[in-house]
């Protein structure tokens, strides 16, 4: 028969492990479902996407963020949900760019995790490219490189990792890079991490606590 309090600690050790998976991104709107756009929006001002999709900000001298939905006709269909965003850039010329709002400041120094999903789309002279990512203080600013990712051959490509917050950004920002005529779609931007990172619920530290005392009593009657 299984030690009760075996047990006890075994569903303790179990909360605090689903306690950091559970962990809810620190981006709003990473998906982009969240948005107002009956169908797929090609090229559209910035101030248009702005309008459409809320806690996105676009920025980019070179407006025409793509805003699609399944059956666009262009790439696969969306990774989590319905709609993916696509930036593009002019070979030595002009980018798109936009920002993600953040559900607060990142503290400086702290390390995060980043995760999000591309891939590469092709259009004339258009054909994939690399997507820089920042953290700004700003909306409409690119703010401090923290990493990079360029479309893979086909299909969708998920890009982790992690990075030290070099400023107390509430901005995720993203870029085209204009080495070459590029276009990607984007979609499932998770942040995680920060001061509350790892941190157990309360709940769970007492469950452990309970199961400690609860051993020892066992062990000490097992040695009378």
């Amino acid at each position: 028969m299984r030690h009760p309090t075996l047990a006890l600690a075994a569903a303790a050790a179990a909360l605090l492990l689903g306690a950091g998976a559970a962990q809810a991104s620190l981006v709003l709107n990473g998906s982009f479902e969240a948005n107002s756009a009956g169908g797929t929006v090609f090229n559209p001002g910035n101030a248009t996407l702005n309008a459409l999709v809320p806690n996105v900000t676009a920025f980019g001298a070179r407006q025409g963020i793509d805003l699609q939905t399944v059956g666009s006709g262009y790439g696969l269909a969306p990774v989590d949900g319905r709609w993916k965003l696509s930036p593009a850039s002019d070979l030595g010329g002009t980018t798109e760019a936009f920002s993600m709002t953040l559900s607060g400041p990142l503290a400086i120094g702290t390390s995060y995790d980043l995760s999000f999903y591309i891939e590469r789309l092709i259009s004339g002279p258009f054909d994939g490219g690399t997507v820089e990512i920042g953290l700004s203080t700003s909306s409409t600013s690119f703010g401090t490189l923290i990493d990079s990712a360029t479309a893979s051959a086909s299909g969708w490509t998920q890009r982790v990792s992690s990075f030290i917050a070099p400023n107390a950004g509430s901005y995720l920002t993203v870029r085209m890079t204009t080495a070459k005529s590029s276009w990607v779609g984007l979609d499932n931007f998770v942040l995680t991490g920060g001061n509350s990172n790892n941190v157990p619920e309360p709940s769970a530290l007492a469950l452990v606590g309970l199961a400690l005392a609860g051993l020892a009593l066992s062990r000490r009657g097992a040695r009378v």
